[in-house]
């Protein structure tokens, strides 16, 4: 009988870190150091390549997002980072072949080239870094890939070449099989240390691992120029949770002013928070008689991120409206093995099977996945937000003529919501909901 190894993809999308930090980890070796990932130029950020695999990520994530919500019985508090999924399943790809090559591609809506040619620019387009005046980071976007190798596996050294130069990939070698705590306690140092301590989780990969793929991510970013925190309102308010119970006199964070009005979806409502670089926090709040399982859709996803057009402006009346939103602070993660959901929701079925799947692009070993965990925290608090996927963007409010009429509203997220956190691009960084407070 064969023995299948098991390749586990690890996926770890989550937050803290203002710089990312390479050292040596013992029970584990640095084999080489991957091509550094350069900002993307303003050509390659407007791009029909871009466009193409950025529209591809938000398709996914709006799909995940909602599968692993109905998984979770459209109940409960969580967030999800799709696009370290996405990347994850991208490494994956590169290397598989066959079937298995063709099931991945098809769940990440690309082709070949798009893949080969893409990943880089969505990776690229995700970084970012801004300090403030005195020089310090103020607010930032990191991503790390790696690959972890068992030192008895056979790796195709092309493959792992393209992983390093096309997918920015650190090679890892450790020993899973002989030294199993070992190789545990590197990837958790390794983990740790690129979330600055925010994720410290021993992933107990098995003796029988040979191949581990892994994203990290993390963001950070402030709400206001020089970290002015944001004021609570002068009133609390009763938060209707997602049961129908109340969470009385909460006190709610006062956002800043944004030009536009609230959206109105029909059985919901919309509006965003930006932070001082951009990143957007995109609110869906069911209207009453709607629950947030109602509206937190791959539809309503969707359509909340393609919207670009508030209606700022009423030329007939020659006003000007402002909209701020009136939110909790709130904390949410997930932790769970997402296999069942890519498997069944997506239809990768190869990459999971002993004797069918081929990852023969980068080994000879029989292997198969047999896992694929998925870790993320998000805080949103008066200081800004923090967590796995947050996306970092700066962008230009426009401004209001002098001599029209200056309308300002609220837009009061008092029940439980759903939400989609994107970077200037809206590229999906976070999605998830919050039931309870």
């Amino acid at each position: 009988m064969k023995r299948f190894v098991a390749v586990v993809l690890t996926l770890i999308f989550f937050a803290v870190t203002f710089v990312l930090v390479s050292c040596a980890e013992e029970n584990a070796v640095l084999l080489s150091t991957p091509v550094k990932a350069e900002t993307l130029s303003v050509a390659d950020r407007y791009s029909q390549q871009t466009s193409e695999i950025l529209a591809a990520a938000n398709a996914f994530a709006a799909k995940f997002s909602d599968k692993v919500y109905t998984q979770l019985g459209r109940k409960g508090n969580f967030t999800v980072a799709p696009v370290s999924v996405y990347m994850a399943m991208s490494l994956a790809a590169e290397c598989a072949a066959g079937s298995t090559r063709t099931e991945l591609l098809n769940a990440l809506g690309v082709t070949d080239s798009q893949l080969e040619n893409g990943f880089s620019t969505l990776y690229r387009s995700l970084l970012s870094e801004n300090k403030d005046g005195l020089g310090k980071v103020a607010s930032c976007l990191e991503l790390s890939n790696s690959v972890w190798t068992d030192d008895g596996a056979s790796v195709k050294q092309p493959c792992a070449d393209k992983l390093a130069q096309n997918y920015f990939c650190y090679p890892y070698m450790t020993d899973f099989d002989g030294d199993n705590d070992g190789a545990n306690e590197a990837i958790r140092r390794f983990v740790k240390e690129r979330t600055h301590g925010l994720i410290d989780k021993n992933f107990q990969l098995s003796e029988s691992t040979l191949i581990a793929l892994m994203n990290v991510l993390y963001l950070k970013d402030i709400w206001n120029d020089g970290g002015i925190d944001l004021d609570f309102d002068d009133v609390t308010y009763d938060f209707v949770n997602g049961d129908g119970s109340i969470a009385g006199s909460t006190s709610f964070l006062r956002g800043n002013y944004l030009s536009g009005r609230a959206f109105d979806g029909g059985n919901y409502r919309h509006f965003y928070a930006k932070t001082e670089h951009g990143y957007k926090l995109k609110f869906i709040v069911p209207k009453q008689g709607y629950s947030v399982a109602d509206v937190f859709t791959p539809e309503t996803i969707a359509e909340v991120n393609a919207l670009s057009d508030y209606g700022a402006d009423d030329a007939d009346s020659n006003t000007h409206y402002k909209t701020r939103c009136l939110f909790p602070e709130f904390d949410v993660g997930y932790d769970s093995d997402v296999l069942p959901v890519l498997q069944r929701d997506f239809g990768i079925n190869g990459l999971f099977t002993p004797d069918v799947c081929d990852l023969s692009s980068l080994t000879d070993d029989d292997v198969f996945c047999n896992v694929v965990q998925h870790v993320t925290k998000l805080t949103v608090n008066r200081k800004g937000i923090e967590g796995a996927a947050v996306t970092v963007a700066g962008i230009a409010e426009s401004t209001a003529p002098d001599d029209w009429d200056i309308v300002e509203e609220n837009f009061v997220v008092d029940r439980a919501f759903g939400f989609v956190l994107t970077d200037k691009s809206d590229t999906v960084i976070f999605c998830g909901v919050v039931y309870n407070l």
